[in-house]
Parts: C-alpha cells; structure tokens; sequence
C-alpha cells in the first residue's frame, strides 16, 4: 500500500505522540491512511510460496463437539504430529477488488477460484484486499484500544477489532459446504506512520462440519512499485483445527512483486466451459491419434527441498510418437514440458514416502513447442531408474488424489521409503500416452 506524503494527503500528526487518552484520534487516521492506498493501489502481480502442513493427533481422536476439543488442545498430555506436507508456487494477481492465480511462470489468468487449480488441501485468499476493506472501508467492524507494546525494538499499538455475523462478508468454505462467520482480530499499528504492521483474524461462530478454529495473520511490508512506495503483505500464516483435533498450517510468502501496465503479457480471461490448461490457452494444439503410448525422461533432477506445485518439468522423448500404421508423428528427442500439480511428503510412524503429480503439457514439433493430450496411470516407483504403467501395481491414493483421477492427465509417482534428503533424478523415464482431446 503506497506510503503517501503525509503532511499533504493525512495531515501531520506523525510529530505527535499518542497516548492511552487519544487512540480514537489514531485509528481514524489509521483508517484514512488505509483508504487513500487501498484506492490508490496499482494492478499489480506478486509470486506466492505457499508451505502447508497437517497435523493429527498422536492418539486417534473421535470426532468431538469443538468444545471438547479446545478442551483436549489445552492438556499438558496433548501431542499432535505432522503426517503430510506440500508445496505450492504461484502467481496472483490483483486488479480491482479481484484476485487471480496461476501456476508461477504463466501468463495467463483465468478468473478460477484457486481451490479449483491446486491439488486439495487448505487454500485461503483475500489477504490483499478483502480483510482490509471489511474492517477499513465500512462500518462492520467495532473496534477497542488494546495498548502500546514493543515488537522487535519497535513501538507499536494495538488495535481489537469484531465483526459481527449479520454485518459479516466472511465466507468459510470446505468440498461442498459452505457458510458466512462472525470473526474478531487485532491489527498493530506504527503510531508515528500510521502503518499497518500486522492484522490477525480469527474467525467465530464457525459450523463444527467446516473447523473449529480459523486463524489468519498477515504481515506488512514497505514496497517501492513504479516509483511509488507500498504497503504489501509480506507473508501470511493460516491455521485450521477440525472438529477431529487435525490441524492444517499454511505459511505463504510473497515475492517479486511488481505492477504490469499493460496487455501485452498478462491476460485476463473468464473461465472456459470446458477445462483448458493455461498452456493450451497459448499454444497451437498438437492433433494426436489417442491411445499411442510413448516414454520420456526428465531433463533435469527434481530436489523436493525446493520444488512446489506450479513448477515446470522439463523432458525429452525417449520414443517416438507414432500413429497406428507406425509412421513418426514426434521424433524421439523432442523437448517435452510439464509441470508440477502436486508434491508431497508423507510422515508415516516408521519411514517417509514421496508423491509427485505430474501434467504434461507441450511437446516440440516442427521446431515449436505444441499442446497436446496426454494421459498418465498412478504409479509406484521402485528400485529402477524408469517407470512402466504396465508393470507396477496400481495404488488408490489419498481422497485428494481420487478426486484428481478425474483429471487422467494427472499421474501420480509414489516413491516410499525414502529419507528427506532424497532427488528424483534427471533421466528418470516415465511412460504415457496420447489421449482425446478434453
């Protein structure tokens, strides 16, 4: 959010020192502040690192009232334990009031929610504008003076704030359920800038079937954009507990931020009827006899230290693709790109395993990369450097992978027993085959 010139657009008031006997004063112009940059806020995209885990208890719990388990949470003998964890990298952009995602790298958005392009899991948006606007921008919120506290050797105040369920836009959703909530918070404000600094939401009065504690915090940073300086959240931590003591964290980080004044590379586009993949949106379909079965090998090692969902593979054939009187349709060697839909660690009690959810999405033909369709069987790997459908048992997955099924372009690659440090290597040879056009 731009820092404006304070002495010309809220007055100079930073001179002065507030006390416990003048916050009304303070958060009107921490309102003020917060309504000139919000207006004013450019079109702009940031890449986002999103790092979730789940947690369940060590001892199995029965689904409980959320009572009980707040109850349960507080015991000294209460351990819970991380059993799953992934990575997600993309790029949202803001215009307007409007969030957009896509996988990191593209240039294409379509207005999708983002539940609808990850892979599962806990997914949260509206840490740009929405909570902002919610508590700032109309008169939901009733708000309280906390205090004056030091965070880090900086002097801040600290603000409560509560909206209520009738006055609330706050809309909690989970698969097909889904409902608006009550939710209360602080924000720690600089007395001498009037900056936001953190905001934290909790919300209340969820429906036990949806969690039983939300959490949400956001922390601000100060960002120069086409020669102007804002006020941008920097990271954000998201915390669920379900009604089962499982809790799910979500840690996301914002980088690259940057303004884009044009069309010429981000494009807009409302979600198509039929599902289309971003890169299918910007290159020429490649038309394939489906059901023709062809290897490839990654070009490059996979390191799950760093990898995330939204990455791209690289690959070349390893076979050619032919049609069925065998004429070469691709050449063996053709560059072949795909991308990363999900990767996640697995903590069982006695050993780890790994899944990789891969989408292929283009292939070098005539010397230009073409979309094409694939289709791709989940797998477990072993001890070999290659991976052959038709020779490895076939494996159900976690719910979120059974939904993902639907999608046959998706296949997932178990790797078990293996230690943190593990690399799928480059060369590992995957089998597929062409499909009918989604």
């Amino acid at each position: 959010m731009r820092v404006l010139l304070l002495c010309a657009l809220v007055s100079c008031l930073t001179a002065q020192s507030y006390s416990q006997q003048d916050p009304k004063t303070l958060l009107l112009e921490v309102r003020k502040k917060q309504m000139l940059t919000l207006d004013r806020l450019p079109r702009y995209m940031c890449t986002e690192t999103v790092d979730r885990s789940m947690f369940e208890p060590q001892v199995k719990v029965a689904r409980r009232s959320c009572d009980d388990i707040t109850s349960l949470r507080m015991r000294k003998d209460w351990v819970i334990r991380k059993y799953e964890s992934d990575r997600l990298r993309l790029d949202v952009a803001i215009s307007g009031n409007t969030e957009m995602y896509t996988w990191a790298g593209q240039d294409r958005f379509q207005n999708q929610k983002l539940s609808k392009l990850v892979l599962g899991g806990v997914t949260a948006t509206g840490e740009f504008k929405a909570f902002l606007e919610s508590i700032f921008g109309t008169s939901e919120a009733l708000f309280a003076y906390t205090g004056e506290l030091s965070v880090g050797g900086r002097s801040l105040v600290e603000f409560s704030f509560s909206v209520p369920l009738e006055q609330s836009s706050y809309r909690i959703s989970k698969q097909r359920q889904s409902a608006v909530v009550a939710y209360d918070g602080t924000f720690l404000i600089d007395p001498k800038t009037f900056d936001l600094v953190r905001l934290t939401v909790h919300a209340i009065q969820i429906p036990e079937e949806l969690g039983c504690d939300i959490t949400t915090t956001v922390d601000y940073r100060s960002l120069r954009i086409n020669n102007s300086e804002f006020f941008l959240p920097s990271d954000v931590d998201l915390r669920v507990v379900e009604a089962d003591g499982a809790e799910a964290e979500n840690r996301t980080v914002f980088t690259g931020c940057h303004e884009f004044l044009g069309e010429s590379t981000l494009r807009f586009d409302d979600a198509p009827a039929q599902p289309v993949t971003n890169q299918q949106a910007s290159f020429k379909i490649l038309p394939l006899p489906p059901g023709q079965q062809f290897r490839f090998a990654l070009t490059r090692a996979i390191d799950p230290a760093t990898a995330a969902a939204g990455d791209q593979v690289n690959a070349t054939l390893t076979s050619p693709i032919k049609d069925k009187r065998g004429r070469v349709l691709v050449p063996k060697g053709a560059a072949v790109t795909g991308r990363i839909v999900q990767i996640m660690w697995r903590y069982g009690l006695q050993s780890e395993s790994l899944t990789l959810a891969l989408k292929l999405e283009t292939v070098e033909a005539g010397g230009v990369p073409r979309a094409f369709d694939t289709r791709m069987e989940s797998t477990v790997k072993t001890h070999t450097n290659s991976i052959d459908f038709s020779a490895v048992r076939r494996t159900l997955g976690s719910f979120d992978q059974m939904l993902a099924q639907e999608d046959p372009a998706v296949g997932f690659l178990e790797f078990p027993n293996v230690t943190r440090d593990y690399v799928i290597d480059r060369g590992l040879e995957i089998q597929a085959m062409t499909a009918d056009p989604r």
